[in-house]
Formats: structure tokens, sequence, C-alpha cells
């Protein structure tokens, strides 16, 4: 067997919706942009992709669901609002832990360059790029569509996506590090062994960085981070209290409650009800320390 074939495997029940512009006289690789392949897809339990020697980078974005993803060393879970940039060079493994969908991109190295570097992060431009992809494909079969809006939509959606991927010249720290991974999964139950690991640090080194830079111990950075995003469902979302809590972290409404008023001075149902009628007074709580 070829230990460098790549093994794709789509169970009945998945969909894959591809957007091409190749129908066009100048459309092929999304007008000559390096987009060798997009589609918006819905995928089932036992959807896999193996390439161990992969010629593309690949782009995922979740829509909804989880998929879970091997790239070299790097591991993990790749859930709603999350993107991942795979580049290509080393073994890319990505399947359906569940019924899920994203969007995924093909790219051409000519094209793009070999300044493409691993990401696994918060999208900034997801929704954007959701609403480009699906009006696209709806002007793709479209019985009369505009050449001109589907140029459009391409360029907009590459240049989206040149963003998510820039460089950065930046020079991440350990704490921006930690900090990113666990916004990425806040209802996590976090060992700080496992928060030193992320940013390769001793856990009591990591102690003595977050003392300094922080203000606070790694817990205490994990409870404002879970806060943080309890202020923003609370706001924006209907969600019952106890599926917040869960979340970001919490077995127990109890214990998400007791934090929160900690955090923000007043339980979460009184927040809801502050935000909803602009009335949020300012900020009193202190973050806490506690993991949850």
């Amino acid at each position: 067997m070829n230990n460098l074939a790549k093994t794709i495997i789509i169970p009945h029940g998945c969909v894959e919706n591809f957007v091409d512009f190749s129908d066009l006289p100048d459309g092929s690789h999304w007008f000559g942009q390096g987009v060798v392949m997009a589609a918006l897809a819905h995928h089932v339990p036992g959807y896999s992709v193996d390439y161990p020697a992969p010629r593309r980078h690949s782009i995922q974005y979740c829509l909804g669901g989880c998929y879970r993803f091997e790239y070299g060393t790097e591991h993990g879970e790749l859930r709603p609002g999350e993107l991942l940039v795979l580049p290509r060079g080393h073994r890319q493994k990505f399947h359906a832990a569940e019924p899920s969908r994203n969007i995924f991109w093909l790219l051409d190295p000519a094209e793009w360059g070999g300044e493409l570097r691993f990401a696994h992060k918060r999208s900034s431009h997801g929704e954007l790029l959701r609403l480009l992809m699906e009006t696209a494909l709806h002007e793709r079969y479209s019985p009369s569509p505009e050449s001109g809006l589907r140029r459009n939509l391409a360029n907009l959606a590459v240049s989206l996506l040149r963003r998510e991927t820039a460089v950065s010249n930046h020079r991440e720290s350990p704490l921006e590090k930690l900090a990113a991974r666990l916004r990425l999964r806040p209802d996590r139950q976090w060992t700080v062994e496992e928060m030193a690991g992320l940013c390769g640090l001793s856990a009591p080194y990591l102690y003595a960085v977050c003392r300094k830079h922080a203000g606070q111990s790694p817990y205490g950075l994990l409870t404002r981070i879970r806060m943080e995003l309890a202020e923003t469902l609370l706001a924006r979302t209907d969600y019952p209290v106890k599926v917040i809590a869960s979340q970001c972290g919490y077995a127990l409404p109890f214990s998400f409650t007791r934090a929160f008023v900690k955090h923000a001075g007043m339980p979460p149902q009184e927040y809801r009800r502050l935000s909803a009628a602009g009335t949020l007074p300012a900020k009193s709580g202190s973050g806490g320390e506690t993991a949850g």
C-alpha cells in the first residue's frame, strides 16, 4: 500500500456544495486567485480525510458541530466560529466527530506562497465569509448568473481569507498564546499543568508570568475569559443560564452564578435584563480566582 496516498471517506448523508466559477472564460481557480476547490458542506460521523503528503494548503471554517484534526504534532477540535489553517507539507487528518457543517478551501501554494502558518483560532470574518459563500453558491446555480457579481464575490472572499491567514510581525507572548487557546475551549476543565504545556512553560513559571503580566493566577485568567464569554452570551443570545454555565466550564449553574456575581456584581439574569435595556452600570467585579 502506498503510505503517501490520500484517504477520503464520505459516508451517505454527507453533502458538499462546491462553489466554482470555472464555467466562465477566466473563472478557473476563482479567477486565477489560487482557490483550487471550495465548498459548503454538511458531514456526518464517519467522514474523514487523511492527507499524508498534502500538496495544497487547506482552510476550514466550522459552522456547526465538531471536527477533530491532526496536523503534524498539533491536534484538537474545531468548533463553531473557529478557523483552521493547515499549510501543505505536514500530514493533515480531519474528521467529523458529530453531525457538523463547515466551509473549506483548498489553495494552490504557487499563488498563496509558503508564508501560510498553522493556525487554530476564532475567526475574525467567519460570518461574512459564510454569507459570501452562500451568495456565490446561489449565483453559481441561478438561471441567469451575473458574472460581474460572481467575480466580486470571489474577490471579497479571497481578500478576507488572506486577512485571516496573514502572518503578523508581532511575536505572540506565552501569555497571549495561553489566552488564545483558553478562549477556544473555555468549557474544558483545565489544569495548571495543561495550561503551562500550551505555552511551553513549567507550572511554577506560568504562575510567575501570569502574576507579573496579568496580575492574577492562571485560574484567574481562565475565569476572566469565561466571564467575558458569559457576558457576550447573556447580552446577545437567549440561551438559558444553565446552558451558558456549561459553555463556560461550570457543571453547576449555582457555581456559575456565584462566579458571575463576583465578576459583574449582579446575577446573570439581572445582567441580561439591564443589557437588553441598555442600562448596564460600569463593571465592579474583580474577575475572581475560581476554576469552576
